[in-house]
């Protein structure tokens, strides 16, 4: 009986060992799988270095792309407007007689000449740093071979300048018909590339601009933009400095007086006063006239007046400044066609001519003559303002806009006399 249980309980034993081994499973403790710090500090230094090299890249490849994207986007980006001060129109100062002999206590040595022209160098040092010889040269040209002195040359002042361009006054002459690129030589010798901005037929000016990036730092730094003056209030004997190339000579620096400013230099739509002065020149002299402070007064214009006359002759420049800004900005310039001169109460008075402008001639096929202006008459007012001479009259178009229509009213002569008349022109440009 008891052998039965011993071998019962065996058999137990036996089917419990067997099952526990079955079902041994059940007993197994699922550990988390170890935190592996290496594995993850190396994954974090991949991220790293792999952001350094992506943002060297981009810097490479931002540095090489900026200067392009930069010049493309300042070629599309308009430079800032010039603005030159424009002195209020006066009247132009009546003849006055020959200046009186002054007497000196002592008679004038050569010390004192030496030390007069002193002081004109000294007055003329700062206003040279703005002059410059612009010259016209064929595309490709060499500037060594003489033959792009057939296209001309000529004296320019630096009348404007801002962060992206500087502005070169000059004759229109020197930059030739057929001349594709233009060449401004500055005081150091440097030459820089510039372009036409716009010109002007009636006056023979012209605005060149020269981009910063075709100047050195060095030049930059020693250029210098000339100021411009009033010329309204000039006299005859006024003492004037001519610098630039008014001898037909570069660099020239010349001294005397202006022996007139009665004479007037008539273009279609304007009038200007013509300066001229006792100092020698040359038929082809350009550059500009000077006041004693340094003030640019005229701009030199040889090609008026008598072919044989060489005395340096000068436009007023105080006439010239809404030209100018229009020349520098590339605007266009408002037409009517009309030429014309003042008509003075001294006139007036001898010859029964009412007040205003009287119309010498009418340009061809001009907005004036679509109008029905003729010659002889007298205009006394445009777009509503009183105009009694060719300056206000040229101030107020150069107010207008291509194709405005302004009402103007002058006098013609009738059978019974001057009639008041009014018509509608509509402004031109050129």
């Amino acid at each position: 009986m008891k052998d039965d249980r011993k071998l019962k309980n065996s058999g137990n034993e036996t089917d419990r060992k067997k099952d526990s081994q079955e079902y041994s499973f059940i007993k197994e403790t699922i550990k988390e799988k170890p935190f592996q710090k290496k594995m993850i500090a190396y994954r974090i230094v991949a991220i790293v270095a792999g952001a350094v090299l992506f943002g060297v890249i981009a810097a490479i490849t931002f540095a090489e792309a900026y200067p392009k994207i930069s010049s493309k986007l300042e070629e599309n980006q308009e430079p800032p407007k010039v603005d030159i001060d424009v002195n209020e129109p006066t009247e132009t100062p009546e003849p006055t007689e020959t200046p009186k002999t002054v007497e000196v206590p002592r008679s004038i040595t050569l010390e004192d000449y030496e030390q007069i022209f002193e002081e004109v160098h000294q007055v003329a040092a700062e206003p040279l740093k703005s002059i410059v010889t612009v010259a016209g040269v064929k595309e490709g040209e060499d500037l060594l071979d003489n033959s792009y002195v057939s296209y001309g040359q000529s004296a320019g002042v630096i009348i404007a300048a801002n962060d992206q361009e500087i502005y070169v006054l000059t004759e229109k002459k020197a930059l030739g018909k057929d001349s594709k690129q233009v060449q401004v030589t500055f005081q150091d010798d440097e030459i820089a590339e510039g372009t036409l901005r716009k010109s002007d037929g009636g006056t023979g000016l012209a605005v060149v601009a020269v981009p910063m990036e075709n100047i050195s730092k060095e030049t930059r730094e020693i250029f210098a933009v000339a100021t411009l003056g009033n010329s309204y209030s000039l006299m005859q004997g006024k003492p004037v400095i001519a610098i630039g190339s008014p001898s037909g000579y570069n660099e020239a620096v010349a001294y005397g007086n202006i022996i007139s400013v009665s004479n007037k230099v008539s273009v279609v739509d304007a009038e200007y006063n013509l300066l001229v002065t006792d100092i020698q020149g040359s038929q082809e002299g350009s550059g500009v006239l000077l006041d004693t402070l340094g003030n640019v007064i005229g701009i030199i214009a040889q090609s008026f007046g008598e072919d044989t006359d060489t005395m340096v002759k000068a436009l007023s420049v105080s006439q010239l400044k809404t030209l100018l800004a229009d020349l520098s900005n590339g605007e266009e310039i408002c037409y009517a066609g009309i030429y014309g001169e003042d008509v003075t109460k001294g006139i007036v008075k001898e010859s029964g001519i009412p007040q205003g402008i009287y119309v010498d001639s009418v340009a061809k096929d001009s907005p004036a003559m679509v109008a029905g202006i003729q010659s002889a008459d007298v205009i006394t007012e445009f777009n509503g303002n009183k105009v009694i001479t060719m300056q206000k009259f040229s101030a107020q178009l150069q107010k207008c806009k291509k194709d405005d229509i302004v009402p103007i009213k002058l006098m013609r002569k009738g059978n019974d006399g001057y009639v008041e008349m009014e018509f509608e022109i509509t402004i031109g440009a050129k």
